[in-house]
This record gives C-alpha cells, sequence and structure tokens, in this order.
C-alpha cells in the first residue's frame, strides 16, 4: 500500500510521487482503475485507464499537487475527478450549435452543425424531439449520479453489454446487477410517468 509523503501541508516531489504510485498494489490499481471507469462513465472515448493515467501523469508533471498528509489513492481519485469532468465538459462544449428564428415563430431552436444528417429541414423537423431526447438523459443521468450500480447498467445500456460483462467490468454481483436494474426501472417509472 502506498503512504503518503512525509510532513504536513508541503507538496510532495516527483520522485516522490513517483516512488508511491510505483508502490500501489495491483489491487488497489484495480480499484483505482474501477473507479476511473465509473468517473468516466457517459464520456466516449475515455475509460478507466485513461482517467487513471492522466491523473498519475498530472500528478508527475506537477500540473495536480500531492500535499503531505493526504493519502495517495484520495489525492488520485480527486485528480480522477477533475480529469473526467474536464473531459466531459470538453466533449459537450466541443458540440457547435447555432440558434435559428423562423419567420413568425416565438421560440428558438438550436441546428447541430455537426450533423450527418444531409438535409437541414429534416435536422429542424426532429430538433424538438432530439433536444426533449438530450433534456431527459441529462435529468436520468442526474437522478443516478450517486448510484454506482445503476450507472454501471446504464453504461452497459449504452455500449450494448451483456450483464456480466457489466458485472465483470465495474466488479458488482449478478443480485447487485438485477437490484439496481429492479431500482433503476421503478425510479424511471415514477419520474416519466406514461414513458415507460
Amino acid at each position: 500500500m502506498a503512504d503518503e509523503p512525509g510532513g504536513s501541508g508541503e507538496v510532495a516531489s516527483p520522485d516522490e510521487v513517483y516512488t508511491a504510485v510505483g508502490a500501489l498494489t495491483p489491487d488497489e490499481l484495480e480499484h483505482l482503475e474501477g473507479v476511473g471507469r465509473r468517473l468516466a462513465f457517459g464520456v466516449r472515448g475515455l475509460d478507466g485507464k485513461d482517467v487513471l493515467m492522466e491523473a498519475v501523469e498530472r500528478a508527475l508533471r506537477g500540473s495536480s499537487t500531492w500535499r503531505r498528509g493526504v493519502p495517495l489513492r484520495a489525492f488520485l481519485f480527486g485528480v480522477m475527478r477533475n480529469v473526467a469532468k474536464q473531459w466531459r465538459d470538453a466533449k459537450s462544449s466541443s458540440a457547435r450549435a447555432v440558434h435559428v428564428v423562423g419567420h413568425g415563430q416565438k421560440n428558438e431552436r438550436e441546428v447541430d452543425l455537426k450533423s450527418a444528417d444531409p438535409d437541414p429541414e429534416q435536422a429542424l423537423a426532429g430538433l424538438e424531439t432530439e433536444a426533449e431526447e438530450r433534456a431527459m438523459v441529462r435529468r436520468i443521468r442526474e437522478l443516478f449520479k450517486d448510484d454506482v450500480e445503476i450507472e454501471a447498467v446504464i453504461y452497459g445500456i449504452e455500449n450494448d453489454l451483456a450483464a456480466s460483462e457489466v458485472q465483470e467490468q465495474f466488479g458488482i454481483t449478478a443480485t447487485q446487477y438485477a437490484s439496481a436494474r429492479r431500482r433503476m426501472k421503478r425510479a424511471l417509472a415514477k419520474e416519466f410517468p406514461g414513458r415507460a
């Protein structure tokens, strides 16, 4: 198990970070990678190992500083959380959009300029449905943000994974998976009545 650097309040040197990270056990690294997977949930192109490696790299570069007295795993978790948030923010801000106000219309509409849809009229026609879907996805993510098991189930649904694959990737049992699915269904039925 990696220890925190000696002293209190001072910043660890890159050598101390390197030594402490090298002292992490395989179980600790696996746990941190699992945490990274959960933090990367819903961000395409980002996985747990990416989050962990970026956090370690930032610590070694000194762009994220490890204060003496703070346990290494707690420090890495904080950096990993920031990494995932920055990637998520970058992905959401990279979707360029333009606002269109049609003649005689009271509300604005947003059109995604990166859309593969070649017909602008079709893009505008489906806009309300897409906006509703995006709002619903945001609401679902907010609803389950503190339930790691339900996040795992949603990740599996989004990525067409079998239950056994989700259980293996997120380290949950078949019972935990089934229970999470039931909790999710009940919460969705309550949150979105008449939609199920």
